[in-house]
C-alpha cells in the first residue's frame, strides 16, 4: 500500500518540519518509521512514533534541503513500503538585530535586541572582541532581550554579536554585529574649601569633586608632588554631586604645603 506523505514549515521554529499524512487503514498499525536525509532517495536519518498521522521533526539545518518518506509498522512487527517523498527547504532565518550604547555614567556597554517570538528560545549567547568578526569573549544568558556588558578596556573600541540557543540545543547564526567605543575616563576634579577660626586663620580644608567618582578611591597626599604618602580612602556614589568625595583634613599653618591626589579603581 502507499500513502501520500506533505512537509511544511513549523510555525515556531525555522529548523524544524512538520509533516503530514494519511494514517494507514490498516487497525493494526502501530507505529511510524520517519525516513530523511539530504538527498533524494537517501535517508540517513530514522525517527520513530508512535501511531500518530502528524509529526514535528526538530534539528534541521537552515538553508538545506531535505527529503521526507514514512512506512507503517504493525502489530507483528511487519514494515509497509514507503510512502511517496516529501521534500522540504529549511529556511535561513533573519538574523537578530543587535543595538549597542554606552551606559549612563559608567563605561559598560548596552546591549539588547527584539527577544524572539516563538517561546523556543532558552538562552543567548553574546560574543565580543576588539576586531570586527573576531570574537575573542562570550557570555551565556538566559533568554532576554539584553545584557549589560562591564570590564571593557577604555579606548578601545568593541564589536558584539548574539545567537540565540533553542528548545533542541540549536544555535543560530550571528545576529548583525554592533559595536562601541569605550571612553578613556575623565580626569577626577578636585574642589577645596578652607574653613577659618574667629581670627581668620585656618584650621580645616574640604575636599571633594564635582565630577562622577564610581566605585573605590584612595587619596594621597605629597609635599613635592613626586613622593606619595596614602591619606584615606572611600568610595564614590557616582552622582557627581560634590559629595562622591567627602574629606575633611586637619591644616596647620605651620606645616609645608601640601597636595592631594585622588585615584579611582
Amino acid at each position: 500500500m502507499a500513502w501520500l506523505i506533505a512537509a511544511r514549515s513549523h510555525c515556531l521554529a525555522s529548523e524544524a518540519v512538520e509533516l503530514t499524512w494519511d494514517p494507514s487503514p490498516n487497525s493494526d498499525i502501530v507505529a511510524y518509521h520517519v525516513y530523511y536525509g539530504t538527498a533524494s532517495g537517501v535517508y540517513t536519518h530514522t525517527l520513530t512514533f508512535s501511531d500518530l498521522s502528524e509529526v514535528i521533526v526538530p534539528g534541521l539545518e537552515p538553508g538545506e534541503a531535505y527529503y521526507f518518506a514514512v512506512s507503517a509498522i504493525d502489530g507483528n512487527g511487519v514494515e509497509s513500503d514507503l510512502s511517496n517523498e516529501a521534500y522540504y527547504l529549511a529556511p535561513v532565518p533573519n538574523p537578530i538585530e543587535l543595538q549597542a550604547q554606552l551606559a549612563v555614567a559608567s563605561p559598560d556597554v548596552e546591549l539588547t535586541w527584539s527577544p524572539d517570538p516563538s517561546g523556543l528560545i532558552v538562552a543567548y549567547l553574546v560574543y565580543y572582541g576588539t576586531e570586527s568578526g573576531i570574537y575573542t569573549n562570550s557570555s551565556p544568558i538566559p533568554a532576554s532581550s539584553g545584557m549589560m556588558i562591564s570590564d571593557l578596556a577604555p579606548g578601545e573600541t568593541y564589536y558584539f554579536a548574539v545567537t540565540s540557543i533553542d528548545v533542541y540545543g540549536d544555535e543560530s547564526g550571528f545576529s548583525t554585529e554592533a559595536s562601541a567605543v569605550i571612553p578613556n575616563p575623565k580626569p577626577i576634579l578636585l574642589q577645596t574649601q578652607t574653613y577659618s577660626d574667629g581670627h581668620g586663620r585656618p584650621y580645616l580644608m574640604r575636599i571633594n569633586t564635582g565630577s562622577v567618582v564610581s566605585g573605590y578611591w584612595q587619596m594621597d597626599f605629597s609635599t613635592d608632588l613626586q613622593n606619595w604618602t596614602f591619606y584615606t580612602a572611600g568610595y564614590g556614589l557616582g552622582n557627581g554631586d560634590g559629595y562622591d568625595v567627602n574629606v575633611f583634613v586637619p591644616v596647620d599653618p605651620n606645616q609645608s604645603q601640601m597636595f592631594y591626589r585622588l585615584v579611582s579603581y
